[in-house]
């Protein structure tokens, strides 16, 4: 299930060719013993779009997804577009919050989980006018239907399944659901492996063929007008017919700046794997934020030059101008942005628990809340500080300069957690398998971003620069080595 287990799929389905492989949300694994997937979801969204536009009091409706990637913005898309399509057809002026489809900016939690985060970007749209809500990205939008219920007003919009089901004590509050066939999909394979027909391939799920679809709210479909209904099922033909478009249309492909090759000085720690190290092989400075400079530079014609600065003096070193940015997997809080600008979110993070590979005692940060024996270690001035602070007392957190003192402490037995970003835990893990290991559930969600100096000319090209390593395929390339559970460095001593 899902896009971020493409490359998994591909190596396991190449290592066992007699296995047939099935997966949900990528088409563009080819091999005889895959059958990928994808849905036109954007056809669905749209008609609950049009539906949404048709049934809004306020005249302002609004969508909010996880994160902001294809298999969550194409439902956002067609969404914005029937609404749209609504618009020109009616006459009307229907505004839609949390959503860009020309440029594929809006709101996202970050996350798949958080029901407060969902709420909250709720809350955010309501108290601008919206009425209706669509929100991509699972758990987050029950966060929508808790403040709806509260508040005894407005509707959501379900995507993938019929949500009047799954939360059938609030369906009052569903309209309707875009519906996304993977039952039918599953289904069938599981059955063509059985009778012995499998074969892969790419399935392409839309309306023609029963695959996606809108789902009314059965608890207040009543409410909903026959014409507008009809209205929709006419939308559904000429979608079917190619007469309706329901994507958008694309635009010419931006042109990145040419900076002139200027120099762009780059603070880093140089001891936060797999972000930057220095290389026990080499003697030389590596890493994830290295590789995505060098390419960022090679598409704006610049040239970066690393500068190796302590965690505790680097962002307000950027902040005053002695540095053109930073890296070193910097959280996007509001706070810090007061005194420095962001680039756009280019990771999601989840922050997790490290701790040695024969621990039995716990595998939750409330476990370790519960037993005031135990001692957390974090890195003073990060978010992963601020997150310990908010479950224990200070006296039982043990802060460090550099993480890998914390590591090393958890190590040698004088800790028994340290609170670190699932990425760099990773990294830890890969350069002391034996020893340490990551536990428990997510703490936190967040986005990291470089950052610069207020109104740094920087901001703008160099997002240019991340969004084009997402479309041809570099950033991905990048994080395939460096976040990796195979991703190994051994320091000396």
């Amino acid at each position: 299930m899902g896009f971020l287990l493409a490359d998994a799929t591909a190596a396991a389905a190449e290592a066992n060719p007699d296995v047939p492989f099935v997966i949900v949300d990528v088409n563009w694994l080819a091999a005889d013993n895959i059958m990928g997937s994808g849905f036109a979801m954007n056809e669905g969204t749209f008609l609950t779009g049009y539906l949404t536009a048709g049934m809004t009091e306020t005249g302002v409706v609004g969508t909010y997804g996880g994160m902001n990637i294809p298999p969550v913005t194409v439902f956002m898309d067609g969404y914005v577009l029937g609404v749209e399509y609504y618009n020109e057809v009616n006459g009307t002026d229907v505004k839609v919050l949390g959503w860009d489809v020309v440029g594929q900016e809006g709101n996202f939690t970050g996350n798949f989980e958080s029901t407060e985060d969902g709420r909250t970007l709720t809350e955010s749209m309501f108290d601008e006018g919206a009425d209706i809500f669509m929100p991509v990205g699972g758990q987050i939008g029950a966060g929508t239907l808790a403040l709806l219920e509260d508040f005894d007003t407005g509707y959501l919009i379900g995507v993938d399944r019929d949500w009047t089901i799954d939360y059938a004590t609030q369906a009052d509050y569903i309209l309707a659901s875009a519906y996304k066939g993977i039952d039918k999909f599953v289904f069938d394979q599981i059955k063509a492996v059985m009778d012995g027909t499998f074969t892969g391939g790419n399935f392409a799920g839309d309306i023609a063929n029963g695959h996606v679809d809108i789902i009314y709210g059965h608890a207040v479909e009543d409410q909903i007008p026959d014409e507008l209904k009809a209205e929709i099922e006419a939308l559904k033909a000429g979608i079917v017919a190619g007469e309706i478009v329901t994507s958008p249309v694309p635009v010419e492909a931006v042109v990145l700046p040419d900076l002139g090759g200027q120099v762009i000085t780059i603070a880093v720690e140089n001891a936060y794997v797999p972000y930057n190290y220095i290389d026990p092989d080499t003697g030389e400075p590596a890493g994830w934020d290295y590789d995505v400079w060098a390419k960022i530079c090679l598409l704006l014609n610049c040239t970066p030059d690393f500068k190796e600065v302590s965690w505790d003096l680097m962002i307000p070193a950027v902040s005053e101008g002695q540095y053109d940015a930073a890296g070193d997997g910097i959280t996007i809080t509001e706070t810090r942005a007061e005194i420095v600008d962001f680039s756009v979110g280019y990771m999601a993070i989840e922050m997790r628990l490290l701790v040695r590979i024969d621990e039995e005692r716990f595998d939750s940060i409330e476990q370790i809340v519960a037993d005031d024996t135990l001692k957390l270690g974090t890195q003073t001035g990060t978010t992963n500080y601020e997150t310990a602070a908010t479950y224990l007392p200070e006296e039982r957190i043990q802060a460090f300069d550099t993480f890998p003192f914390a590591v090393q402490a958890l190590i040698a037995g004088d800790l028994d957690a340290v609170i670190i970003d699932e990425t760099a835990g990773l990294g830890y893990m890969g350069e002391n398998s034996d020893k340490v290991m990551v536990v428990g559930p997510s703490m936190s969600s967040d986005l990291l971003g470089f950052i610069y100096p207020l109104g740094s000319e920087l901001v703008a090209p160099v997002d240019l620069a991340i969004a084009e390593m997402w479309a041809n395929g570099d950033m991905d390339e990048i994080n395939a080595v460096y976040f990796d559970p195979g991703f190994e460095v051994k320091p000396a001593e």
